[in-house]
């Protein structure tokens, strides 16, 4: 975890770097120091909302969970996230985190499945549709256009393999039975090949048994969480408005047009292979926003968007202590 953080620290911040270097003005750095206290305020709180909206959708699904427990599984998973590659990690940290808190497996699978697919079909959904709205601007970038429309199409074709993963028992056992996976498996767990078969039929009945309990349970609850989903991606996108704000109040973009190209952006970007997809996301977001605001102040946004949207979970992690979090409890206790 400790390579992966300074692997995510190194691209992020050289790639920043070289960003400012050879596209950012002079004045970059100085326009740093005159951000708006405000803003960076309202930011403050827009951070602490995501992070509460985000342990809302945890609490309502594992009402018996501590909303303490919400709160830190939340800042797990986005902390994790930022330092794993493809920001693939952060979904399956908060199932071991759940189970680390005395969650049985099945149930924090369930439950963090059904916030992943939720808050993923939103942004799917809502990702393509202004894509489509702004294909103009993205289709005068030339070259990089296009890899954001391959981009798109990863997504879309990722979506559908995750609705097969999440709701298929049958595409479930499939997957996590063929031969290329098991050894994946066996040689990280060292167990048997039969004995790892016998442990994968378990999971999967377990998983596919809780999810339909959850189902069964309250279909308000689903409706609750896919509501709060969606407002959680829209936070965390309006935090690209506000840093705009931050470096300049006359900037002329409305929320919602920022609001819409953050969400077709951030499928573009979701699979690069780099931690927290660092130094894509960077690219990205100047290579659009450049076109549509001054230069200089996207350049100076992106710094500040970036430490709200990423470097301050990555902040948290290393405060709340990782190393806590893995020690065994008599170790924990002794210590």
């Amino acid at each position: 975890m400790k390579r992966n953080l300074l692997l995510a620290l190194i691209i992020g911040l050289g790639a920043t770097a070289l960003m400012v270097s050879f596209w950012g003005s002079g004045d970059a750095w100085k326009e740093l120091k005159n951000v708006e206290p405000l803003f960076l305020m309202v930011l403050s709180l827009n951070f602490s909302g995501i992070v509460l909206v985000d342990a809302f959708r945890t609490k309502i699904l594992l009402k018996d969970v501590p909303f303490g427990t919400c709160v830190a599984n939340s800042l797990w998973g986005f902390y994790v996230g930022a330092v794993t590659p493809f920001a693939a990690g952060g979904q399956p940290f908060q199932i071991y985190h759940l189970t680390k808190a005395g969650i049985p497996f099945e149930k924090s699978a369930s439950a963090i499945a059904v916030r992943f697919f939720s808050s993923f079909s939103f942004s799917v959904i809502s990702g393509f549709a202004f894509f489509m709205v702004y294909f103009d601007t993205f289709e005068e970038l030339g070259i990089l256009g296009d890899f954001f429309f391959a981009g798109i199409v990863l997504a879309l074709l990722f979506y559908v393999f995750i609705i097969l993963l999440s709701f298929s028992k049958g595409f479930l056992r499939r997957f996590f039975m063929s031969r290329l996976v098991l050894k994946i498996f066996t040689f990280f767990s060292r167990k048997s090949e039969d004995d790892l078969k016998r442990l994968v039929e378990e999971r999967i009945l377990g998983y596919v048994s809780a999810t339909r309990e959850f189902w069964k349970a309250s279909k308000l609850k689903f409706l609750a969480v896919a509501i709060l989903s969606g407002l959680m991606v829209v936070l965390i996108h309006t935090s690209t408005y506000f840093a705009m704000k931050a470096v300049n109040r006359n900037v002329n973009v409305s929320l919602f047009q920022v609001v819409s190209i953050q969400l077709a952006l951030s499928l573009i970007v979701y699979f690069a292979p780099t931690p927290g997809a660092s130094g894509a996301t960077e690219l990205a977001y100047y290579v659009v926003y450049s076109n549509i605001i001054e230069k200089t102040d996207a350049m100076v946004s992106m710094l500040v968007w970036r430490f709200f949207n990423y470097y301050l979970f990555i902040i948290l992690g290393i405060l709340l202590g990782l190393g806590r979090l893995t020690k065994k409890p008599e170790e924990r206790s002794s210590g």
